[in-house]
């Protein structure tokens, strides 16, 4: 056992010592058996009295010492957003300004670099009617479109996904989709597996292990969610020529449509999962992006049937 299962470990066993009544309507979340759910950093997280799991993965890191910590500290006090402080403000907080504002703040500049300099190059040589090359709909210098199931803004400063800055991943591969805009048409089929695709070969472990194999453990609630996540991500059902036992394709971007397949367990085989991509997606974004358009959409696809 190593330094962080240890604390992990010594926070359990304070917890569940001296546990709080009713700790779910305090974290809050839910309570089953000697268990509690609740979500944290955009993932299912449950708390037993031997470990905790983050999407149903032992979490033995940083992130299971601080939902233990969170755990331990949960009181009846409500959340006061406002006024908002910063790190600094904060009591004691000194001997990890530094830290914060390199691991927290700088870590982004990065991203939102790369979107600031996408956003200059589209703005710079404006395509004529973008609106009707993402689609999307066109409001005075801001272009508006669907992608992973919100409503993305784009505009000469930044992109917003649900009227948020979107300054990681997801508004990097907005101003790129908006980037590689052009008349072409989406042709789905027939289509093809991400390492068919050229240049694909330094992003497939990524792709499979981030894309793929993080939907097995959800198999049976994607089943049962199957018209939630059609109704946010534009899906539909397979049509069966596919295979698999569960078959459905859904739409990240309105030019890209994914295709996903899945097989139940059985005695012979393990369940697995498949993502194929649309016959043209490499015209509407590179390769690189297309394996994070994959791993965004696997990510949404949970959250969408993963209880708040």
């Amino acid at each position: 056992m190593d330094n962080y299962e240890k604390i992990i470990k010594d926070n359990l066993i304070r917890l569940y010592k001296k546990m709080p009544g009713h700790l779910e309507q305090l974290l809050p979340g839910q309570h089953h058996g000697d268990r509690f759910i609740l979500k944290a950093f955009g993932s299912t997280c449950r708390i037993g009295p031997d470990q905790i799991t983050v999407d149903d993965k032992p979490a033995t890191g940083v992130v299971g010492i601080l939902i233990s910590l969170y755990a331990l500290h949960a009181n009846a006090e409500m959340c006061s957003p406002t006024p908002y402080k910063a790190y600094r403000e904060l009591p004691n907080s000194m001997p990890y300004a530094g830290a914060f504002a390199s691991h927290t703040e700088q870590i982004l500049i990065p991203h939102i670099a790369e979107i600031e300099d996408n956003l200059v190059r589209l703005y710079k040589k404006m395509p004529g009617h973008l609106e009707q090359l993402l689609p999307g709909q066109h409001h005075g210098d801001q272009f508006i479109l669907k992608a992973f199931g919100g409503t993305c803004r784009i505009g000469p400063d930044e992109v917003t996904v649900d009227d948020k800055p979107a300054t990681g991943v997801v508004g990097i591969l907005v101003s790129l989709y908006a980037l590689h805009a052009n008349a072409e048409m989406c042709s789905p089929t027939p289509y093809k597996a991400y390492r068919e695709l050229p240049n694909s070969m330094p992003y497939a472990g990524a792709f499979a292990s981030h894309t793929e194999q993080i939907l097995i453990p959800h198999i049976a609630k994607i089943e049962d969610n199957l018209t939630v996540i059609f109704d946010a991500l534009n899906g539909e059902p397979g049509s069966g020529s596919e295979g698999g036992d569960i078959s459905f394709s859904v739409r990240p971007f309105p030019k890209i449509l994914l295709k996903y397949i899945f097989y139940l367990a059985d005695d012979d085989f393990p369940a697995s999962a498949t993502c194929l991509f649309s016959n043209n997606a490499l015209s509407f974004l590179p390769i690189d992006a297309l394996a994070d358009t994959g791993e965004y959409t696997s990510k949404k696809i949970i959250e969408l049937i993963t209880p708040p």
